[in-house]
């Protein structure tokens, strides 16, 4: 959000929306995950695919930090 007030302000609320969908995207994605991961491995390894979303999330997340380093580094 901040980068969308800071770069294009016009479109605030459209980033605001799109932040909302997601979230509940991602929740329901997760819950579909949870429950196909219970009926195939039961309750004692679901903890397996809790890790598989963490590593997703966390090279998502260095891909993203090294994205806007860059665009800053172009825009000085």
């Amino acid at each position: 959000m901040n980068l969308a007030e800071r770069e294009y302000p016009q479109s605030l609320v459209l980033a605001s929306s799109l932040n909302s969908i997601f979230f509940n995207f991602g929740i329901s994605l997760g819950s579909a995950t949870a429950s196909i991961m219970v009926a195939k491995v039961g309750v004692n390894n679901i903890s397996l695919s809790g890790a598989v979303y963490a590593i997703i999330s966390l090279g998502i997340v260095l891909l993203l930090i090294k994205a806007i380093k860059s665009k800053s580094v172009t825009a000085q």
